[in-house]
């Protein structure tokens, strides 16, 4: 049963759209995701990442006060290299500069398709069971 996969899962998501992260949370919970943060705030994003563990992390690409979410995800790959980093954006340009930029991690456009992400989550899953 997916809920059953997926409830292993710790999913974090910065996103400074709050209707998206009440949505995510939302789904989150009725995907049955074991432990869930979403939130517009960096530095509540910052911190909960030093407080828990995530398995995954959705990072919006565009962030308010000039925040580049790439220079983010670079910073925080370093401190967390077992979390597997998603950037997120509605801009579709920013899938060349990511794979450009070397950061080896995966793309998401906005607005999110929620089989989609439901299947990134999967295979994070499945990756996981395997390691």
């Amino acid at each position: 049963m997916i809920e059953d996969d997926l409830s292993s899962l710790s999913v974090i998501l910065l996103d400074d759209e709050e209707d998206i992260c009440r949505l995510f949370l939302d789904i989150a919970i009725n995907w049955g995701i074991k432990s869930c943060v979403a939130t517009p705030d960096v530095n509540i994003f910052q911190a909960a990442m030093f407080d828990q563990f995530f398995d995954v992390a959705f990072v919006d690409v565009v962030l308010p006060n000039n925040i580049d979410g790439l220079d983010l995800i670079q910073t925080l790959r370093d401190k967390y290299p077992l979390t597997e980093f998603i950037a997120v954006s509605g801009r579709s340009d920013l899938e060349a500069r990511i794979e450009v930029g070397n950061l080896l991690v995966s793309f998401m456009k906005k607005p999110l398709n929620l089989e989609q992400v439901k299947s990134k989550l999967l295979a994070i899953v499945a990756r996981k069971k395997v390691l």
